[in-house]
């Protein structure tokens, strides 16, 4: 069976539960990886720049294990685009690097959702740590 999106055969090398969604889907491995990031659009935990994505996670206080931390501590900071989010400014030290779509199936419906901050708005963030505890605390009270 081939892909309905690249038309690369769908392999076999994967656990049944895997092999029953991708032939359920009808795609490829990479196809449903793209496809699942797609359909998380409006999570707090995903972050697309420049056609980039990225997976935000709660601050790790650094240590000599910070090999643990996305892109090992680095602090990134970003501001979400327009979309009512509060706060829009938000900043963590464990960013992790999803990758970049390759299909233009893929490109053309992963829309930014954020941009970089500006060394000014940098003073504003509010730690992604505290994004996830109101987003928690939002869904029990929900």
């Amino acid at each position: 069976m081939n892909c309905k999106i690249c038309g690369s055969e769908i392999g076999t090398g994967y656990f049944p539960k895997t092999l029953e969604v991708l032939a359920n889907k009808q795609m490829c491995f990479t196809c449903d990886y793209w496809d699942i990031r797609v359909n998380n659009q409006n999570s707090l935990r995903q972050v697309v720049i420049d056609g980039v994505v990225y997976q935000p996670e709660s601050d790790r206080p650094y240590s000599k294990n910070t090999r643990l931390h996305g892109f090992f501590g680095r602090r990134f900071t970003w501001k979400w685009i327009d979309d009512g989010r509060e706060p829009q400014i938000v900043t963590t030290n464990n960013m992790w690097f999803n990758g970049e779509p390759k299909h233009k199936h893929f490109k053309s419906l992963l829309k930014d959702n954020a941009v970089w901050a500006t060394e000014e708005e940098k003073a504003l963030a509010v730690s992604f740590t505290h994004v996830v505890c109101q987003e928690q605390t939002a869904g029990k009270e929900g």
